[in-house]
C-alpha cells in the first residue's frame, strides 16, 4: 500500500528570475554557498550540468540528519523557466518509491515567484 501526494509551495524572490533559474539548471553545485546549513555538497556524477539526464549527487541535512541522494535532471523548459529533478537513489528512496521535485519561476504582476512542486509515492505505511 502506498500514499501518493503532491505538495506545492510558492516563494517570492527579489532579484532576477533568470539568474535563479540558471542556478537550478546549470549551477546547482553553487547551492551549498547559498544554503550551507542545509546543503553540504552537490556534485556532478554523470553527464553535463544543465542537460536532461545529467546525474547529480546531493548531500544535505534535514532535521539534523545527514542525507544523500542521487538525482537526474528529468526535464528543462527554458521558455517557462522549469527544471524537474527525479530522485532515484539514496536515503529518500528508502521511504519513497518515487520522489520528483519541480522548480518553476514565473512572474505574477511585479513579483517573481518560485513555485516548488514535490510529487511523491510513499511506500512504507504500516497500520496497526
Amino acid at each position: 500500500m502506498g500514499l501518493r501526494g503532491k505538495l506545492i509551495s510558492q516563494t517570492e524572490i527579489k532579484g532576477c528570475k533568470d539568474l535563479f533559474h540558471e542556478m537550478f539548471k546549470n549551477k546547482p553545485h553553487h547551492l551549498p554557498n547559498v544554503a550551507p546549513q542545509t546543503i553540504q555538497a552537490i556534485d556532478l556524477h554523470e553527464g553535463n550540468w544543465g542537460t536532461v539526464d545529467a546525474v547529480i549527487n546531493c548531500n544535505f541535512t534535514i532535521e539534523g540528519q545527514e542525507k544523500v541522494v542521487k538525482v537526474s535532471i528529468e526535464d528543462i523548459d527554458e521558455e517557462k523557466r522549469v527544471v524537474t529533478y527525479n530522485i532515484f537513489e539514496g536515503n529518500l528512496i528508502e521511504q519513497y518509491k518515487a520522489f520528483k521535485v519541480t522548480i518553476h519561476i514565473e512572474n505574477e504582476e511585479e513579483n517573481n515567484l518560485v513555485i516548488w512542486t514535490i510529487q511523491y509515492l510513499f511506500i512504507k505505511i504500516s497500520i496497526q
